[in-house]
């Protein structure tokens, strides 16, 4: 029994160097047995998963992959590729870049225009309140712009202005050139 666990434990500590090493040697057949492990631990059938990636195509989903229809399983193996340094991990980061990432923000504002049916996005709203202000403004100080006449600063204008130094009662005296 003792001899056994021994073995367990030996395999154990040396499993992830054999690994390493096997994935250097052969990693087209390293990667192939963690997708398959991937499609095991899913509990999807390898049709099903077809069948989910044609789906979602034709609900216009182009950036849905096989780690996607794999649920758990296949995001805990793009995350072990995405740390992983090399190719893949080049590979995955771009892929995520250029095809996830590009676009994200308009795709959630249209997402959530079309789950609340508002016809307008944040920016076309914004637009709209600021002309809207600026239309009211506009119309509201029309008359006092009109009532307006000219600041007239001449120096006997200038002395009824309070000062905050109260040391120095006299206006500082203005001259006008």
């Amino acid at each position: 029994m003792a001899r056994i666990i021994g073995l367990a434990t030996a395999k154990g500590t040396i499993s992830p160097f054999i690994s390493n090493i096997l994935a250097q040697l052969n990693f087209h057949g390293v990667a192939q047995r963690q997708v398959a492990r991937a499609i095991v631990e899913s509990g999807e059938a390898p049709d099903e998963i077809v069948r989910s990636l044609q789906q979602a195509r034709a609900e216009g989903q182009d950036n849905f992959t096989v780690g996607d229809s794999l649920g758990n399983a296949g995001q805990r193996l793009l995350s072990s590729t995405a740390w992983a340094p090399g190719e893949g991990r080049t590979n995955v980061a771009n892929f995520l870049d250029e095809n996830r990432h590009t676009g994200q923000g308009r795709r959630v504002a249209s997402a959530l225009s079309d789950g609340f049916e508002t016809p307008e996005t944040g920016t076309q709203v914004e637009r709209r309140l600021t002309q809207a202000r600026d239309e009211a403004a506009n119309a509201e100080h029309g008359a006092i712009r009109k009532d307006a006449g000219p600041v007239d600063l001449t120096p006997k204008n200038c002395s009824t202005l309070q000062y905050r130094n109260n040391t120095n009662p006299r206006p500082p005296q203005l001259t006008i050139e």
